[in-house]
């Protein structure tokens, strides 16, 4: 992505930037005094950092409070690259109360003021610190470097990071040890040079490719147009003409100056054609980018449903979206297309008169009250939701609504979707991320973040929580006599072996082959953590029946407890692992708490 070889990641990050002009399709004029006519006050925001370091690509969807950046391992994001420190920076999410939004602050190393070795540099200068805004550009050392996006949220955001984040995965095994070692200095002023170099290519990189089908217009912060792609020349073939006399550039200067919330969306009519605007303003870049897409076979859709009954029952009996005609005042359903019908399994006879509020709707009603009340106030906008078939099962619809007149009354016209085999791809998608595939346990990504969120409430509640390695004595050894299929077995069953021995709120995850990881998040004294590892090599004498063969199996386990024996993750999991390495020194199939005398082992 940040350099000239970096082809696959930067096919994804343009399929993201497109990501940015389509997101709400139906946003209607809300103020006709205003050429903005709807500013995006409503829209939810994704923060997503792209990351490369030489060895791999990542692309980051930020939402935790904290992200730990650098070269240990232990860290949230890391950097495969012996230049970068091994806690390089730290990047802190924030709310402006005054903007009513979320965003993200990075400092210089760690929090208890440490600054990495090599400095930070951020769009070619070097900060201790900064507010990011959309399009910075964080330089970490000469190949390692990151690129901040503040898009609004789709639901294609998440598959872009899994395919982008697939692509680098096996790579990470190969550098780990590596990047174990000392960090080596980099000549600043080179780097400083470096930056400045890659951020003027970054710029230019940003843009789209001839290829949209969409017009795209880019013009400079004075108003002079510096880039039109094909499309746009041939749908606004005036434009370079008629420059700030042509609708598509009147009054597009107005926000040039907004850093955080950067992009409008405006209704524009040129011609006999309506167009939708999607005004990106970039200061970081010195430009202002627009995304433009035809609205006007829309546009004549709605004037036909407004316009004509009889046109508007013509669009709606053959449209294959459920289509409701919802009674503003009442609520109450007073058409159904067929689709709807097939939808939700009810005749249209039996739909007529019930309430859209109540009847389908499964949960979350106070906040469809609020969707309601934003269609009644001229906002059009997509959610999803969950309906109630007529059998009973749930199905996922996505649905968008707007006001309309029908017989001289209020209407609200509701257009929805059936998603649920996308939902249920997605949940299936979100589970594979989070689980080992063999065992079915937390993997060690979700286990650190659920750690992570336990501390916190442990520090808040001022309660004790543990952490058990639990290992899998002489798992080699069963390879080799037995053959791999059987130790994956023995694995699953071991698994399943200790889980049975938790308490109701205890997690278990794997944290790598077999080593697993068990979080008590909540203990009264040391006792509770003493009588679960207790019970579980109590449980591992019953011998295991894999197949054909009976084996014994033990295990050696090491138990950490906060904040005795450490006050964040790192501390803890690391004392952890500290007290199995003694349990297998005494001799295995045991337990042992951590203790500061482990140190010199």
């Amino acid at each position: 992505m940040f350099n000239a070889q970096s082809t696959t990641i930067n096919t994804s990050i343009h399929s993201l930037k497109s990501l940015e002009p389509v997101i709400n399709h139906n946003i209607a004029g809300a103020n006709p005094d205003s050429n903005i006519q709807y500013e995006m006050e409503t829209s939810t925001y994704s923060h997503l950092l792209a990351v490369e370091d030489g060895q791999n690509q990542r692309l980051i969807d930020l939402n935790e409070d904290t992200y730990n950046i650098g070269r240990k391992t232990d860290n949230s994001i890391v950097i495969f690259d012996r230049h970068v420190s091994r806690y390089q920076a730290t990047i802190l999410k924030k709310y402006s109360e005054d903007k009513k939004a979320f965003f993200y602050q990075i400092v210089d190393g760690q929090l208890n003021g440490k600054s990495s070795k090599n400095g930070l540099y951020i769009n070619g200068k070097k900060c201790n610190q900064k507010y990011l805004e959309h399009g910075d550009f964080i330089r970490f050392s000469e190949k390692a470097a990151a690129r901040y996006f503040v898009l609004i949220e789709n639901e294609q955001i998440p598959h872009i990071c899994k395919r982008i984040n697939d692509q680098t995965r096996e790579v990470e095994n190969k550098v780990l040890q590596d990047t174990e070692k000392s960090t080596i200095n980099l000549e600043q002023t080179f780097l400083h040079k470096l930056d400045e170099d890659q951020y003027d290519y970054l710029s230019k990189l940003a843009s789209f490719s001839e290829l949209s089908p969409y017009p795209i217009i880019e013009i400079d912060l004075k108003g002079k147009i510096t880039y039109c792609n094909q499309a746009a020349s041939l749908t606004f073939p005036n434009l370079q003409i008629e420059e700030f006399n042509h609708p598509i550039l009147t009054n597009i200067l107005r926000y040039k100056n907004q850093t955080y919330r950067s992009l409008f969306v405006r209704e524009v009519t040129v011609k006999d054609q309506t167009f939708e605007q999607y005004i990106h303003y970039l200061p970081q870049l010195k430009l202002i980018r627009s995304y433009i897409f035809d609205f006007t076979k829309r546009k004549l859709i709605e004037e036909k449903l407004r316009d004509s009954e009889a046109k508007y029952k013509a669009v709606v009996t053959q449209i294959n979206e459920g289509i409701f005609l919802v009674d503003a005042k009442t609520k109450k359903i007073v058409e159904a297309n067929n689709a709807a019908s097939e939808l939700l399994g009810y005749s249209a006879e039996q739909l007529i008169n019930f309430r859209i509020d109540d009847h389908f709707l499964v949960n979350k009603k106070q906040e469809f009250t609020q969707y309601l009340q934003s269609i009644k106030n001229g906002f059009i906008r997509i959610k999803e939701l969950e309906y109630k078939h007529k059998k009973g099962h749930i199905i996922y619809v996505e649905i968008s609504a707007n006001i309309i007149n029908y017989h001289q009354q209020k209407m609200i016209c509701f257009v929805f979707r059936n998603i649920t085999k996308r939902k249920q791809l997605e949940a299936k998608l979100k589970y594979t991320a989070y689980h080992d595939s063999l065992t079915k346990l937390y993997n060690r990504s979700f286990f650190n973040e659920y750690l992570n969120k336990a501390l916190i409430n442990a520090k808040r509640e001022n309660y004790l929580m543990a952490i058990i390695f639990a290992d899998l004595d002489y798992f080699k050894h069963i390879n080799d006599n037995y053959g791999h299929k059987l130790g994956d077995k023995s694995l699953q069953e071991f698994a399943k072996r200790l889980q049975s021995n938790l308490r109701a709120g205890d997690i278990m995850g794997r944290w790598g082959g077999d080593e697993f990881t068990i979080l008590l998040p909540k203990i009264e004294t040391e006792k509770d953590v003493i009588q679960v590892v207790e019970r579980i090599s109590k449980s591992l004498q019953k011998p295991f029946v894999l197949g054909k063969k009976t084996i014994q199996i033990s295990s050696s386990m090491g138990i950490a407890i906060y904040p005795q024996h450490g006050q964040d993750s790192t501390t803890l999991l690391h004392n952890a692992d500290m007290a199995l390495f003694c349990t297998k020194q005494r001799g295995r199939n045991g337990y042992s708490l951590y203790n500061s005398s482990m140190k010199n082992l």
